[in-house]
């Protein structure tokens, strides 16, 4: 088992190689963030790990603001062994974030769970404040056709609106949690990818919003409770899809805690989104985490519907 650093050369052809498989989502993404210099204010690093037949994707995005994320993601109908291919990253991974307060690590279990027993002995981030299982939801190309392409927003009270980065700080009040840098890291984000924000026409007041984290995420869906059961939150959802797709080249994805019922149940009666399955070794389901390392105690993440 090998593994090596893609070059900005090689970022392309490998781009164009995986473009469709729907288990590499945020590889892709960041991937075409990084040859569309979107984020200048990021610095990527993308390993591919092989046994010559299967492939493991790890890609470590740093910031200015905000802790650098690791997504592990392995191709379709790859199945390498997974502590060996998680100790493979985390060796390249650890120099690079050295300095670093915290750091998020997405993927799946097998791969969490060698990285919680790596971090905790051979690394300073030895305190965890959220382990969360989520599912991944993303919309396919006969259900963007269908329902994406063809929506249309005619709501008169409302006006769908680019947020710009005044937007930051009232964006992250709503959120269940935030961490140093992450305002500024949304100002960013704000400025350098599309976004969807609705405003209330007779009130002036913002009544809905979603944009993207920048790992090709749809996130921090809200609508404000004085505005909802209007559709509003629908409407964030489908448009800002329909960006990520024509302006980024995006497939329209997010995640969502197993413990926020509440988006569950909304995500899986909508008939555009369609969840990652996932399977281990073993053939058996494979849970997805969303999972903080950090060197000192931080207050535990309780996710929940708000």
């Amino acid at each position: 088992m090998h593994i090596s650093i893609l070059s900005e050369n090689e970022y392309e052809s490998v781009c164009d190689s995986i473009n469709d498989d729907i288990q590499l989502l945020n590889i892709i993404a960041i991937l075409k963030v990084e040859m569309k210099k979107l984020s200048p204010t990021t610095k990527s690093y993308i390993w591919k790990v092989s046994d010559g037949q299967n492939e493991v994707y790890g890609a470590l995005a740093t910031h200015t603001f905000g802790k650098p994320y690791l997504f592990i993601q392995r191709k379709s109908g790859s199945f390498l062994e997974p502590s060996t291919a998680s100790a493979l990253i985390f060796e390249e991974m650890i120099t690079i974030i050295k300095d670093a307060k915290s750091v998020g690590v997405v993927g799946e279990n097998c791969f969490i769970e060698a990285f919680r027993k790596l971090m905790l002995s051979e690394s300073p981030f030895i305190h965890v404040s959220l382990d969360e299982p989520v599912f991944f939801y993303y919309i396919n190309d006969e259900n963007y056709k269908k329902y994406v392409e063809t929506y249309e927003f005619s709501n008169p009270d409302y006006e769908v609106f680019q947020m710009n980065s005044d937007y930051a700080n009232i964006m992250m009040d709503q959120l269940l949690t935030y961490g140093e840098g992450d305002r500024e890291a949304a100002a960013l984000r704000l400025k350098q990818f599309p976004s969807v924000g609705i405003k209330h026409k007779a009130s002036g007041k913002l009544s809905a919003f979603e944009y993207n984290d920048g790992y090709g995420f749809l996130a921090h869906q809200f609508t404000f409770p004085e505005f909802r059961k209007q559709g509003l939150g629908k409407a964030t959802e489908v448009l800002l899809s329909r960006l990520n797709k024509e302006k980024l080249g995006f497939i329209p994805f997010k995640a969502v805690s197993h413990n926020r019922k509440l988006v569950i149940a909304i995500t899986e009666g909508a008939k555009y989104w369609t969840k990652l399955d996932r399977t281990d070794n073993n053939n058996e389901v494979s849970n997805l985490y969303w999972t903080f390392f950090s060197k000192e105690p931080v207050e535990k993440i309780i996710m929940r519907d708000n």
